[in-house]
């Protein structure tokens, strides 16, 4: 009798970030993160190298073996911290999770802020006992119950400038929080010339256990569709790929303790303007390039991120309003927010991304349920300076 057929549903992947390239950072697995991963597929890239030697007959002769090469991909949702950063606390003391383990590979940079209670505020600023808590061009989510009216949600917005305990932002809040607001910590990912460190992956297919080394994430793209998880899809490219029979310790597979954040009460500001759309999808145009060297095993000495290039399209309601950005190539910072973050159980759970300048380079019309809608696509490009000689942040993700 033959054994089962192996099942799809019977996969899993765990990471963890490597310390030398292409060397397994732990060989139990017991270090490695599990992660929630759905519609994993993966794919054997090893080069089979031609050859064309001249035997005096018509006929193709024997191939070469090349380079080991590997590819997966996977689907994650999106959650914000485990607890959330209040006043006085710093988002470092929140441990990091897959997530963090992943973004920080991707982009190469996590910083942390701490929380700050508000004593008072405008729809532009924050007045706060401590001065000292905010850094200009930071992300700040701030959140107090029943604000906005009718539409509780974290409120997203960037520090343009402290002092004398009064906070500056931008945008401006949809409403002013007022006093016993907090304007809560957050990790904070911006990005590295070369990216963070490579990644190992171990892929369990049913009764198979895979070790994939030298990880780079290739690809990283976020959708926020109505009604919708916030979803990020993941492609990465490996250096080698073994059977691995010593990973016995390996996390199990356990529920998320934050819940996956929803496109419910997520909105898009270009400058101050809120733009109601009915999904957002975030492309990061990751290049990633081997660093090429004859003396290692696969030929590749290293995975590194070579250039990010964003771009975010929305399809709000079609609007002449549209066209006329585009016609004059109006410039301005984009901040989406991914998630409510309406404080539950010490959870916030809400993340934001910030590009510092995008231009709408593409307006075309299309159509859902009848309803008539713009396509905008957004691309970001350099700011140079935030103010003068201040080297302007590019983007900014964060989670809270």
């Amino acid at each position: 009798m033959s054994a089962n057929a192996p099942r799809e549903r019977k996969r899993q992947i765990h990471l963890m970030a490597e310390s030398t390239y292409a060397t397994d950072p732990d060989a139990d697995g017991s270090s490695y993160y599990y992660v929630p991963a759905e519609g994993i597929t993966y794919e054997e890239q090893t080069e089979i190298l031609d050859t064309a030697y001249s035997t005096g007959r018509n006929h193709p002769t024997e191939s070469e073996v090349g380079a080991q090469g590997h590819s997966v991909t996977f689907s994650v949702p999106l959650i914000g911290l485990s607890s959330a950063a209040g006043n006085g606390v710093n988002a470092s003391t929140v441990t990091d999770d897959w997530l963090d383990v992943l973004l920080t590979s991707i982009f190469g940079v996590q910083s942390t802020t701490e929380g700050e209670s508000v004593t008072g505020s405008t729809t532009s600023s924050l007045t706060t006992a401590d001065s000292s808590w905010a850094t200009v061009q930071n992300l700040v989510p701030v959140h107090i119950a029943s604000v906005p009216t009718g539409n509780e949600r974290t409120q997203w917005s960037q520090i343009q400038s402290s002092a004398t305990g009064t906070t500056t932002l931008a945008p401006t809040l949809q409403a002013s929080p007022g006093n016993g607001a907090v304007a809560y910590g957050c990790k904070q990912y911006r990005v590295d010339d070369d990216g963070g460190s490579t990644m190992a992956l171990v892929l369990t297919d049913d009764a198979l256990v895979y070790t994939f080394l030298g990880g780079r994430v290739t690809s990283f793209r976020i959708t926020l569709e109505h009604k919708r998880r916030a979803m990020a899809q993941v492609t990465m490219q490996f250096d080698r790929r073994s059977l691995d029979t010593g990973k016995s310790s390996l996390p199990s597979a356990a529920l998320m303790t934050t819940t996956p954040v929803k496109a419910f009460r997520s909105p898009v500001f270009f400058g101050n303007t809120r733009i109601a759309t009915r999904m957002v999808e975030i492309d990061f145009g990751l290049s990633a390039a081997e660093v090429q060297d004859t003396e290692s095993t696969n030929g590749r000495g290293g995975y590194e991120l070579v250039s990010i290039a964003p771009t975010v399209t929305i399809e709000p309601l079609r609007s002449n309003t549209y066209d006329a950005l585009k016609q004059a190539l109006t410039r301005n910072p984009l901040l989406v927010q991914l998630g409510a973050g309406v404080v539950a159980n010490g959870v916030l759970n809400s993340l934001a991304l910030h590009l510092a300048r995008c231009e709408v380079r593409e307006v075309s019309y299309t159509a859902q349920d009848g309803i008539t809608r713009n396509r905008l696509v957004f691309t970001a490009v350099a700011r140079i300076e935030f103010s003068a000689g201040v080297a302007s942040a590019f983007m900014s993700l964060a989670r809270a």
